[in-house]
């Protein structure tokens, strides 16, 4: 059957619309020589698997306003002689940024092991401590 009327098409077409991406800071890593920015794409409010890196100092200061003084902060714990002077700045630096994992060295902690002192018995007065101490014989 035949129609008279043409058929018209029950979808309309929608304009295109651009995805909209948007980078986020996911981290601030401490590594020995800078502060590793960690950041990741968001893409019409979906956050992407992949991360990517960037130098603080590099960072957009409208995705991190305050990456200029952290920075500053990162430059003068590094040339600090004492602790007193960069206090605050030792603080920030702690509170916002994390150490990277791959750069942390921990070092192995001494196994500290008390030695037992022998305990004189009825059957060993003297509490034989091996060949080299002889303890003098009661009198």
């Amino acid at each position: 059957m035949s129609s008279a009327h043409p058929v018209k098409a029950k979808i309309a077409l929608r304009p295109f619309k651009a995805p909209v991406t948007k980078t986020i800071l996911i981290s601030l890593l401490r590594q020995p020589g800078d502060i590793i920015a960690l950041l990741g794409d968001e893409i019409d409010h979906v956050l992407q698997p992949s991360l990517h890196q960037m130098s603080l100092a590099e960072l957009d200061t409208r995705l991190f306003p305050k990456a200029a003084d952290l920075v500053a902060d990162w430059h003068s714990l590094q040339k600090a002689t004492d602790l007193a002077s960069v206090w605050p700045a030792f603080w920030r630096m702690f509170w916002m940024t994390l150490p990277d994992p791959d750069y942390v060295l921990m070092p192995a902690m001494p196994q500290v092991v008390a030695i037992k002192k022998p305990v004189a018995t009825a059957a060993h007065p003297r509490a034989f401590r091996g060949t080299k101490y002889q303890p003098p014989k009661p009198a």
